[in-house]
């Protein structure tokens, strides 16, 4: 029983004389009117048992959950059939898909959310005359974050109405989830269904590739695959979840942090969950998992050799241009090694076939580049030439009939 609900009964157990004489204002020392107030808390006294049960590591009832849950949506534990539409469906798939990831942009400072679910059934015969009236009985699911309190798991229930956290809606939400995938193994082709945390660990066609790797079922696979993904997996059993893909998972997540103290709590923080909630672990198992851990991308796409052939390609470019630009036309000079051999014309073209074999970025600029380094050439002979190439062929070829044998470095 939460701490809220443990003083609701005590107050219903007082009565509403007592319970009246329960104003404490004002009666705070003097010296400590400046201080701030955290939180005044109402003490009532619990028995032993309340302790042992709140803070003795007892833990999480799911199966209590799933209960609770089972009011409120009645085939939840259905077997799925492919033609069927069922609520716990489209509650999972909304859960997964809508509320997960609004839930996890929610900061502190905005205060709580809460999502209504609302589940609609036919009226049948035995209900209350207040609900005969109605042709639609409802009841509804609270889903609601908590971002500034250590909230608890625990279950608020009415008759027609359950009040559960984010958390909690996950974990109901990925059983209905990993329940559909094993039915979409089953089907002819295979459909692999992942949930977006397991595929942001694992891609879906390296899934038979791992359980026939370390000796699982399909069906079996996907099910540990998409359970053991979700926040709050060490509450499920064994049977349900694998806790090397919990760690391989958490690893997953954190391997790119620069705080190496947050990255190591995380990852120590899942292996106690799941170690006090009594799952056993095999080192070799979780390595062999692990090999299958691309982080969502398809083999060979790994992040860091792209960046590193990204840098490289971008270098190589880089080295080409400058290449181009040291194996420049140069027209004149004394301190060359290979002379040239005849028309103007000839020149011209041979360098165009040189520099294209040596850059393809030398093609974009090779026009402007060449027509800038014969008119600056020119102008050092004293020659003044136009703009246009045409209109000084005539004077080129006199300057080259003046100027020493043309060369170029060797390449």
């Amino acid at each position: 029983m939460s701490a809220l609900k443990r003083q609701q009964v005590h107050l219903q157990k007082l009565g509403p004389a007592e319970s009246g004489e329960l104003s404490v204002s004002g009666i705070r020392p003097t010296s400590l009117q400046m201080h701030t107030l955290a939180k005044r808390m109402t003490i009532f006294g619990i028995t032993p048992k309340e302790a042992m049960e709140e803070y003795g590591g007892q833990g999480f009832d799911f199966k209590q959950l799933e209960v609770a849950f089972t009011e409120i949506c009645t085939d939840y534990l259905s077997d799925y059939q492919l033609e069927t539409a069922y609520k716990s469906l489209e509650f999972c798939c909304r859960m997964i898909y809508e509320v997960g990831p609004e839930s996890r942009r929610v900061k502190k400072k905005t205060g709580h959310k809460v999502w209504e679910f609302v589940f609609c059934y036919k009226n049948e015969p035995g209900t209350s005359s207040a609900e005969a009236k109605a042709t639609v009985q409802k009841k509804v699911l609270y889903v609601s974050t908590f971002k500034s309190d250590n909230a608890t798991a625990v279950v608020e229930q009415a008759d027609d109405y359950l009040y559960i956290n984010v958390k909690q809606a996950g974990m109901l939400a990925v059983r209905v989830f990993s329940r559909v995938a094993q039915l979409g193994v089953r089907q002819n082709p295979k459909v692999y269904l992942l949930t977006p945390l397991a595929a942001a660990v694992f891609t879906k066609d390296q899934i038979s590739t791992l359980c026939a790797h370390v000796g699982w079922e399909i069906e079996d696979g996907i099910k540990y695959i998409n359970n053991s993904c979700q926040s709050g997996s060490q509450y499920f059993s064994e049977n349900d979840m694998k806790m090397e893909i919990a760690i391989v998972a958490a690893v997953n997540a954190v391997k790119g942090l620069c705080d190496h103290t947050l990255r190591d709590s995380i990852i120590a923080k899942t292996i106690k969950q799941c170690v006090h909630n009594k799952h056993h672990f095999s080192m070799p198992l979780m390595l062999r998992i692990a090999e299958f851990a691309s982080g969502g991308l398809p083999e060979g796409f790994d992040p860091e050799k792209i960046l590193r052939d990204f840098e490289g390609v971008k270098i190589n470019r880089r080295a080409a241009i400058k290449g181009a630009a040291e194996t420049a036309i140069t027209i004149g000079t004394e301190d060359t090694s290979i002379a040239f051999k005849g028309t103007l014309d000839d020149y011209l073209k041979n360098m165009e076939d040189i520099y294209t074999k040596h850059s393809l970025s030398y093609l974009n600029a090779t026009d402007q580049g060449m027509k800038r380094q014969i008119l600056d050439t020119a102008k050092s002979f004293g020659v003044d030439l136009d703009e246009s190439m045409d209109a000084n062929k005539e004077r080129l070829r006199v300057l080259y009939n003046k100027s020493h044998p043309r060369t170029i470095p060797r390449i």
